[in-house]
C-alpha cells in the first residue's frame, strides 16, 4: 500500500485525471503537482519509495554542499517535444532547484502512452537492442554511416591494418571495408601485447591472435571488443595497440596523422567508457566478460506505476572522459556505442539513445555539440575550434609532449575549411584572433620528461604551451564572414575587426621565413560589401530573418 504522496503522483499521471503532456505556454502551476514539503518526505519512513527518494536527494545535497530546510516537494510535468528532459520529473524547490527526470516504466492502465523507461539487465548488455539501434540508423538516417569530410583523399592508406575477428589475425585494409573502431583507456603498459616490427608478419597468419602467448598478454578490453564485433555480425576491427606497429616511427606517425579518417570512416566506434585501463572496459558482453553490475534506481509510486531516474550525464566522472587521447576518438566518430557505468548509449548524427530510455533524443546543436562530423565544416568556424580546444584542455595526458599529437586528428578534420591549416594548434586563417586567449586560472608551463630527458614544449604564445584552462572572446567575430548565419544577423554589430599586422613563421631547420595567411578579413569584407564575384552558374539572393512582434 503506497502513501498519500505517492498516490498523488499516480493520480497526476492517471488518464482518468485528464493527464496530458503540458504545452510550452502552460504556467508553472499547470505543470506542477504539489506533493508536500521536504520535511514531510523525510519523515515518511514507512513508505519505501519516499525513503529512497529522501536518501537519493540527500546524496545530491551532500555532493553539492547544500542543505534545504523549508522547501516544497513537487511532481513536475515537462513538455517532451520542447525539452531535452523527459516527460516527468521530481523537483525540490530550493535556492538551487534540484530536478530529477524520471522515465515511466509500467502504465497505470491500457493505452497509457507515456511509458518510455526500461528496466535494464544489471549483468548483461542486450545484443538484440544494440542491433536494432544500428539497423534503424542504417535504414532511416541516410548518410550517418557514410563518409563526411575529405571525400577526395585516399582512404584507407596502404599501410593500414585491421583485425579479422573470424580469422584471428591482422589483414590489410581495403577501400570500402566496414570496420569497428575501438576507443578505450590504455592505463599501465608494462605487460600489454602489441604489434611490433618483430611480430607484424607473423600476426598476419590466420589464427595468430588466438595463440596462448598472445591471449595471455592481450588486454581484456581488446578481447571483448573482438568478441563483441562478431556478435554484431561484423568481422573487421581497428585497435591502435594491434593495428599500429608501435616501434616503427614512420608507421606510427602516419597512422596518428590519419586518426581523423580512421574514426570518421569507421562503421561504428565502440567506446569503453566504463574502463579505467585496457583490462576493465566493455563489461557485460555475453560469453566473454564478467557481469557489469549496473545499478538502476526505480521508484514504485503504485503497483501500476514504476519510474526510473533518468541518467542524463552518462560519462560523468569516468577515467575515459578525463584522458586526452580519447577526446578526439570520441569527437571524430560518426556513430558511437558507449559502454558506461550507467548503461549503454548510442549516438549518431540524428539521435541519441540510452539503454534505460525507449525514446531517442536529437543531438545537441552544431555549435554547442563537440562532434566535428555533426558540424558543417564547409566554412571555417572559429567558435567550433575554440570550443574543442577548451574541452580538450580539461583532459589529462600521460606524456605532455603529446599535447598536439593527441589533437592532430581534430586539426586534420578542420584543415579542409581553415585556409592554411594550423600552426602549433592555432588556425592560420584567424591567427591574430587565435592569439587573443587569456588564462582563466593559474597556468604552469607544459614540460615533459621521458627517460630523464626534457622534451621541447610548444611556444608560450600557443594554448598548447601551458597546462590549465584558458578563455577567449573570439567567438562572436569568428563567424563574421558568414553573413547568412541567422544568429549573426540577429546580433547587433558593435565592431568590425581587421588585422593590422602581417605575421610570419620561421622554419627552424632551413631558417626560411613564410607568411602566415591571416586572411579572414578578406572573406568578412565580401560578406559586408556584397561585391564578391560568384563562380559560373551561381546566383546570390539577399535574405533577412523575419522578426515577429506580438502586441
Amino acid at each position: 500500500m503506497q502513501c498519500r504522496l505517492c498516490q498523488r503522483v499516480a493520480r497526476a499521471l492517471s488518464p482518468v485525471s485528464g493527464y496530458r503532456v503540458p504545452k510550452y505556454y502552460d504556467t508553472w502551476e499547470q505543470r506542477s503537482v504539489k506533493l508536500g514539503s521536504w520535511q514531510e518526505l523525510q519523515e515518511n519512513q514507512s513508505c519505501p519509495t519516499c525513503s529512497l527518494i529522501a536518501v537519493l536527494f540527500n546524496t545530491e545535497f551532500e555532493k553539492h554542499g547544500s542543505n534545504p530546510k523549508s522547501v516544497d516537494y513537487e511532481f513536475y510535468l515537462w513538455d517532451v517535444a520542447n525539452s531535452l528532459m523527459t516527460g516527468i520529473s521530481l523537483r525540490l524547490e530550493s535556492e538551487s532547484d534540484t530536478f530529477w527526470p524520471l522515465l515511466t516504466i509500467n502504465p497505470l492502465s491500457e493505452g497509457f502512452s507515456e511509458c518510455r523507461g526500461v528496466v535494464m539487465d544489471q549483468d548483461w548488455v542486450d545484443i538484440e537492442r544494440i542491433s536494432e539501434w544500428i539497423k534503424s540508423c542504417d535504414t532511416t538516417h541516410g548518410k550517418c554511416h557514410c563518409q563526411i569530410f575529405n571525400p577526395g583523399e585516399s582512404f584507407p592508406n596502404r599501410d593500414m591494418y585491421l583485425i579479422s575477428v573470424s580469422r584471428n589475425c591482422l589483414v590489410k585494409a581495403n577501400s570500402g571495408n566496414r570496420y569497428v573502431a575501438l576507443s578505450y583507456v590504455w592505463g599501465a603498459e608494462s605487460r600489454q601485447f602489441r604489434t611490433l616490427r618483430a611480430n607484424v608478419t607473423s600476426l598476419r597468419s590466420e589464427g595468430s591472435l588466438s595463440n596462448t602467448e598472445v591471449q595471455d598478454h592481450l588486454p581484456d578490453t581488446i578481447k571483448r571488443a573482438m568478441h563483441f564485433t562478431s556478435l554484431l555480425g561484423l568481422d573487421l576491427l581497428w585497435v591502435d595497440l594491434l593495428c599500429i606497429v608501435q616501434d616503427e616511427p614512420v608507421h606510427t606517425a602516419t597512422q596518428i596523422n590519419n586518426m581523423a579518417s580512421i574514426y570518421s570512416n569507421s562503421y561504428l566506434t565502440l567506446c569503453a567508457a566504463d574502463g579505467i585501463d585496457a583490462n576493465t572496459g566493455l563489461l557485460g558482453v555475453p560469453q566473454c566478460s564478467e557481469s557489469r553490475n549496473i545499478h538502476q534506481d526505480t521508484l514504485a509510486f503504485t503497483d501500476g506505476l514504476v519510474t526510473s531516474k533518468w541518467v542524463r550525464w552518462m560519462y560523468g566522472g569516468s577515467v575515459y572522459d578525463e584522458r586526452g587521447w580519447t577526446f578526439q576518438e570520441k569527437v571524430l566518430s560518426r556513430r558511437i556505442l558507449s559502454f558506461t557505468n550507467h548503461g549503454l548509449e548510442w549516438r549518431c548524427q540524428k539521435v541519441v539513445s540510452q539503454e534505460q530510455d525507449l525514446s531517442a533524443r536529437r543531438p545537441a546543436s552544431t555549435y554547442s555539440d563537440l562532434s566535428i562530423v555533426r558540424a558543417d565544416t564547409l566554412w571555417p568556424c572559429l567558435k567550433k575550434w575554440d570550443n574543442l580546444v577548451a574541452s580538450y584542455l580539461e583532459r589529462r595526458l600521460t606524456y605532455e609532449e603529446d599535447i598536439l599529437r593527441a589533437f592532430s586528428g581534430i586539426l586534420e578534420a578542420l584543415n579542409g575549411s581553415m585556409t592554411g591549416g594550423f600552426h602549433f594548434g592555432l588556425p592560420q586563417q584567424f591567427f591574430d584572433a587565435a592569439l587573443l586567449w587569456v588564462p582563466s586560472e593559474p597556468l604552469t608551463r607544459r614540460e615533459s620528461f621521458r627517460n630523464g630527458i626534457a622534451k621541447p614544449a610548444p611556444p608560450s604564445w600557443s594554448w598548447a604551451g601551458w597546462k590549465g584552462a584558458r578563455k577567449s572572446q573570439i567567438n562572436a567575430f569568428g563567424l563574421g564572414h558568414v553573413r547568412s548565419n541567422l544568429m549573426m544577423d540577429l546580433i547587433p554589430r558593435k565592431r568590425d575587426i581587421f588585422p593590422l599586422v602581417t605575421w610570419f613563421k620561421l622554419d627552424m631547420d632551413t631558417l626560411e621565413k613564410a607568411e602566415i595567411p591571416n586572411n579572414y578579413a578578406k572573406y568578412q569584407a565580401n560578406g559586408l560589401e556584397g561585391t564578391v564575384t560568384l563562380p559560373f552558374g551561381w546566383s546570390s539572393y539577399l535574405g533577412r530573418p523575419v522578426l515577429l512582434q506580438i502586441s
